[in-house]
């Protein structure tokens, strides 16, 4: 797994990517669904990151095919940092 150093935003067209150390396009519904951000991204500073691509020869969805080795994102796992877990707890218990 990769430390994440630096997390940006970029938007083109309504749709957003978050840039993780500079090298990997992340939607912000993948990390949804691993780690429950809708927002503060920023807040994955400091936590761990493996990103999986789809390679030449993948199905991507029905009958697209993937043409380029890791250039579409398959898919994200993160190991958060102790200090993003204590914030989804407080979140966890909050009023």
């Amino acid at each position: 797994m990769e430390a994440i150093v630096t997390v940006n935003t970029w938007t083109k067209d309504d749709k957003t990517k978050v840039i993780i150390n500079n090298t990997h396009f992340v939607s912000p519904g993948m990390i949804k669904n691993v780690t429950g951000l809708t927002r503060n991204y920023y807040l994955l500073v400091g936590s761990k990151v493996e990103v999986e691509y789809f390679v030449t020869g993948d199905v991507i969805k029905d009958e697209l095919i993937c043409t380029k080795d890791n250039t579409i994102v398959k898919g994200v796992e993160f190991e958060l940092s102790e200090k993003l877990q204590e914030y989804a707890m407080k979140a966890a218990f909050a009023d």
